[in-house]
């Protein structure tokens, strides 16, 4: 069953008014020309007709008939009957024409009409009795709107709307399940082909928070760690995480050792503190993972304690073979050896300064998303890791009012404080590295530690020509057991280059690509590599080719590479005359047994995400999720690549399915003509408990969410922008007139608007308030690079006029139920700056209110590696001074009213961009908005409860601007 319907609507730049370029006289006009992009200018007529891009219509529920099919617990009410709302038109002002003509046109016109009419009933009826059939009930409603008819959720007034209460505690986020796949060494000696029907093994949670394995196809679990909790040393312990040893059988009693970690303190997005413990699963014991004592300073007395004074790690990793551990304490290396329990010190240069295979803020924010800068040999020989030198970089200051001194983790060293009546005396300080643009970014050396030698080489080999001294490492990968090939950049990461490490004793120069010049693009965070095997005839002679996502005419391709030191590519292996690409963001997953290669693509629309399978020989392409159907799919495999982690992320009620790949190709190999692999999906189970969320979601009324692809510009300079309407429940635009509400988060290469049925605050004021809402991806925005390079050098430039352009078109052609005097727009993050500079240049022309929370102000206060990736170097683009600011904040007086929060610890959109923003508010008596600071709260805004505060205070600020409370301070 299909909820989807097109939407026909197509949106051109509409020339201004007289009476608009009045009011706009002395501000940027709403398009204007750019070094990028120069927009048509050409208006369009009110008549022009407006034609379907790809707009489809969507509830949040899955198919019924698919949990009927999977036996899960089917609503008896859900569903409510059809209402066909005639679209009624005034026809005025007829000159110049007969009555008698006038009589015949309108005769043609109403029987047209009504023949138009009697098939969309008909067909209509037709699905309708198919439903009703089968559930007593049809489900949806179809109204009429200035774009066409729609087909909303059904409207239930004995049921409640969905409420903020219900949304913080996630009533409606679907349920996921932890999934850890096993590699084939470590499945449990026991194993065997009967057991083996239940497919592969993975870990996860039992109940009572135990860790158990279960098989795909076996819901039975084995418990592996029943209890959590264990005591040491007359101090209990709770067990938080679970590493296996990569190299032997999970059950296996002799010579293996798993490590847990308790005690868990999150530092920065990806790195933490913990106790970590070796445990022995044939004698049931613990064992803390702690630095040599001979290593141990008077500095170390301030690291972050535990229980008993042990020390915490930043990490500990098992080598590939599982017979070592590699840990990190105050940014130095070890590695435990576990058969004989020595400790190797791998490096002693750690400080404050310096980095060891570990990332600094900036690098675990904006560069390797992991919490370390370390790779291992397949074979174990070797141990290459990235050493930060962070001594030039400036320091930025935090302090923190209510906070204990154990609660603040952005450094290995517990800061000092001075609390007297259980209150922080004086506030607790301290300082991340933090480069801004134009200041200095952390050094890099990349050292080769080989084990057998005990050897620590610097392999680095800095070559200046091609990306600077101030290079920023991207990547790095074992290719083989002889090649560790890395990406790095220019500071700017406009240049990619590729190095490779092959026991030369240097990082030897492979490739540079421009892609400033290639695709005006830049380097960002990269997904791991495919390694593909080539040659195998032994250990001597083994070597490895990858796959590589590599942008070709400005689209993005997969591409083979037959070795690590190959400098050009070997083979293309997507298709160029396609209209459709690899998504940016896809993984790539490499199955050795079917010699194929898997990842998402763009196939039905760059709002949706596809699964897809490639043969690597003959290049054929077979889809794994219905490209027929809109979908957004998410994907976890195992190593290699054999099973699937699948979500599916909307535009129905996601779900979660492990699936057996083999399944799939056998299929495909027992059929000549291509088997419906959507369907095989479907016959999976999904493993989240979808039924409670069903249920939770079939009690309340939910907006409507409509999926639209919409057209800026013509010709050459056309541009499609992604976008999401909600409509509130029980919407009628016969009857009632709606606030509107638009949310932008707009950063580059970042995606808002696309099929993912998420319920989201969004949904929360489209309920609460009656309110509609707009999600827009202004330009810079999307997968892929057609939509990205518009933010080269542009950032805050296209944000607020496309979102100005979509929202007036929007207006105009809906004006007959939108409130055009309740126009509201927020924020987040950058989102929050798309919020200010959208209210900026629109001078209260459309928006009348907003919102921005921990907005970034001046993107010279922002972090170097983001902002400069975007924008280069300040004394490069002028844009910094006009564009990339909040320019203008006298202009925000002509909002009715705004309101700005913020958290006074945030380490990553410091409380400097809103004291900034203040004092230009001062300066220019600009006095019509409301602020909301949050002691302590970082990004998240999250400490003691803040998180609600925030949502609530947006809620009912949001309520008292619609209701017009504002308007009296007019």
């Amino acid at each position: 069953m299909k909820f989807n319907k097109r939407i026909s609507q197509d949106y051109e730049l509409v020339e201004q008014s007289e009476e608009q370029r009045v009011r706009h006289e002395n501000s940027q006009p709403l398009v204007d020309p750019s070094p990028t992009y120069s927009p048509d200018d050409d208006s369009l007529d009110d008549e022009e007709t407006r034609s379907s891009i790809d707009s489809e219509s969507s509830g949040l529920f899955q198919d019924i008939e698919n949990f009927a099919e999977n036996n899960y617990q089917t609503p008896d009410d859900f569903y409510g009957n059809v209402i066909f709302q005639k679209v009624w038109q005034n026809y005025v002002g007829v000159k110049g024409i007969s009555k008698r003509s006038f009589s015949l046109a309108v005769g043609v016109c109403v029987i047209i009409w009504l023949l138009g009419v009697g098939m969309y009933a008909r067909e209509a009826a037709k699905h309708t009795q198919s439903l009703a059939s089968k559930l007593g009930r049809p489900k949806t409603t179809i109204v009429s709107s200035s774009n066409g008819n729609v087909t909303i959720n059904k409207y239930d007034p004995s049921l409640k709307n969905i409420t903020l209460d219900e949304y913080m505690k996630g009533t409606f986020l679907p349920y996921t399940v932890p999934v850890n796949w096993l590699n084939a060494k470590q499945y449990p000696q026991h194993h065997n082909e009967k057991e083996g029907l239940g497919g592969a093994y993975y870990m996860t949670r039992g109940e009572k928070e135990s860790f158990v394995m279960k098989q795909i196809h076996n819901p039975k679990p084995q418990t592996f760690i029943d209890n959590p909790q264990f005591a040491f040393e007359n101090n209990f312990y709770y067990i938080q995480h679970v590493y296996l040893n990569p190299a032997r059988p999970i059950d296996q009693l002799t010579s293996n050792w798993h490590i847990v970690a308790t005690d868990v303190e999150e530092q920065w997005r990806h790195s933490s503190f913990a106790l970590y413990w070796i445990f022995n699963p044939s004698t049931k014991d613990y064992t803390p993972i702690q630095p040599p004592k001979s290593d141990l300073s008077s500095e170390d007395s301030q690291s972050r304690f535990a229980p008993k004074h042990m020390y915490k790690l930043h990490f500990a990793e098992f080598s590939p073979l599982g017979t070592q551990i590699l840990y990190g304490f105050n940014h130095n290396l070890y590695i435990l050896h576990l058969e004989s329990g020595e400790i190797t010190t791998v490096t002693n240069t750690g400080s404050r300064n310096i980095f060891n295979g570990k990332p600094d803020w900036i690098y675990e924010e904006e560069v390797i998303s992991d919490y370390k800068l370390f790779w291992w040999s397949p074979d174990q020989k070797n141990l290459v890791f990235v050493q930060l030198n962070d001594t030039e970089v400036p320091e930025v200051d935090l302090d923190y009012y209510i906070k204990d001194n154990s609660e603040i983790a952005n450094t290995f060293e517990e800061p000092t404080q001075r609390k007297t009546n259980d209150v922080n005396q004086y506030p607790v300080k301290t300082t991340i590295k933090y480069p801004k643009p134009g200041t200095p970014n952390p050094k890099i050396t990349v050292f080769n530690y080989n084990l057998k030698e005990g050897k620590l080489n610097d392999i680095t080999n800095m070559d200046t020509k091609n990306i600077g001294d101030e290079a920023i490492v991207y990547d790095g990968i074992w290719i083989d057991n002889k090649s560790f090939l890395m990406k790095l950049s220019d500071r700017t990461s406009k240049i990619l280059c590729k190095r490779v490490f092959t026991g030369t004793g240097k990082l030897e120069t492979i490739s540079t690509i421009d892609t400033f010049n290639s695709f005006h693009g830049w380097v960002e965070k990269t997904s791991p590599l495919a390694i593909v095997p080539v040659a195998e005839n032994g250990d001597e002679n083994h070597y490895n080719g990858y796959i590589d996502k590599h942008v070709i005419n400005n689209k993005t391709h997969l591409c083979f590479f037959k070795d690590a030191s190959t400098s050009e590519i070997t083979t293309i292996l997507t298709p160029q005359d396609v209209d459709w690409e690899v998504r940016s963001d896809s993984p790539i997953t490499y199955n050795k047994v079917q010699n194929v290669v898997y990842f998402l693509t763009t196939m039905n629309s760059n709002m949706d995400a596809h699964l897809v399978s490639l043969d690597i020989k003959t290049k054929k392409i077979k889809t794994i999720t219905g490209i027929d159907k809109s979908g957004k799919y998410e994907t976890f495999f195992s190593n290699d690549g054999q099973y699937l982690n699948l979500f599916y992320q909307g535009p129905l009620q996601p779900w979660q399915k492990l699936i057996n790949m083999e399944d799939l190709h056998e299929n495909w190999a027992e059929n000549e003509n291509e088997i419906d692999a959507d369907a095989l999906i479907e016959s999976y189970k999904p493993i989240n408990f979808v039924d409670v969320t069903a249920k939770n979601l079939q009690a309340v009324n939910l907006p409507t969410r409509l999926y639209r692809q919409v057209q800026i510009g013509k010709g050459s300079n056309k541009v499609i922008i992604n976008m999401i309407e909600i409509l509130p429940p029980n919407f009628n635009p016969e009857k009632n007139t709606y606030p509107l509400l638009v949310y932008a988060y707009g950063g580059p290469g970042s995606q808002s608007a696309d099929k993912n049925s998420a319920m989201t605050f969004q949904e929360v004021v489209s309920s609460c308030l009656n309110a509609v809402v707009l999600i827009i991806d202004p330009r810079g925005t999307g997968p892929n690079w057609s939509s990205k390079s518009f933010a080269r050098g542009n950032l805050g430039y296209w944000e607020p006029r496309d979102i100005i352009t979509v929202t007036t078109e929007y207006i105009e052609v809906n004006k007959k139920f939108i409130k055009s005097e309740r126009i509201a727009i927020w924020g987040w993050s950058y989102g929050g700056f798309t919020a200010l500079k959208t209210l900026e240049v629109d001078k209260g022309e459309i928006f009348k209110y907003g919102m921005a929370v921990a907005p970034v102000t001046n993107w010279m206060f922002y972090d170097s590696i983001y902002t400069e990736r975007y924008m280069s170097k300040p004394d490069e683009n002028e844009n910094y001074l006009t564009t990339a600011i909040i320019k203008e904040p006298i202009n925000l007086k002509y909002s009715k009213r705004f309101l700005v929060m913020h958290g006074t610890s945030d380490d990553n959109v410091h409380i400097q961009n809103s004291y900034w923003l203040l004092d230009k508010l001062n300066l220019h008596k600009v006095e019509n908005y409301d602020l909301h600071f949050f002691p302590d709260s970082d990004h998240t805004i999250s400490f003691h409860g803040a998180n609600s505060v925030v949502f609530d205070k947006l809620l009912h600020w949001l309520g008292e601007a619609f209701d017009g409370k504002f308007d009296q301070f007019l």
